[in-house]
């Protein structure tokens, strides 16, 4: 059975809650975590952060699109491309 997700996959996202859950209960760190998010989301980083999405998206719609294009015998020789595989994560 294939998995969709690696373990090293989960335990980074559990990290992820564990760490949003304990900025979420601190008041301090919430107080923070608002202006971060406008510094982040601003305009200069905000742009960089279009440009990003914008190139992972292409890169998604050129797989997509290469994966389409071959033959329906091929296909069971090919597995469905996942979003982890064009970000960058390793597959097992």
């Amino acid at each position: 059975m294939q998995t969709i997700f690696s373990t090293r996959e989960i335990a980074t996202g559990v990290w992820l809650l564990v760490i949003l859950i304990y900025m979420i209960a601190n008041k301090s760190t919430r107080k923070s975590i608002v202006s971060i998010l406008k510094i982040v989301f601003g305009k200069q980083l905000g742009s960089l952060l279009l440009l990003i999405l914008a190139y992972n998206a292409s890169l998604l719609l050129f797989k997509v699109l290469a994966y389409m294009e071959n033959d329906v015998s091929e296909r069971h020789n090919h597995v469905a491309p996942y979003i982890r595989d064009i970000y960058g994560f390793q597959c097992v």
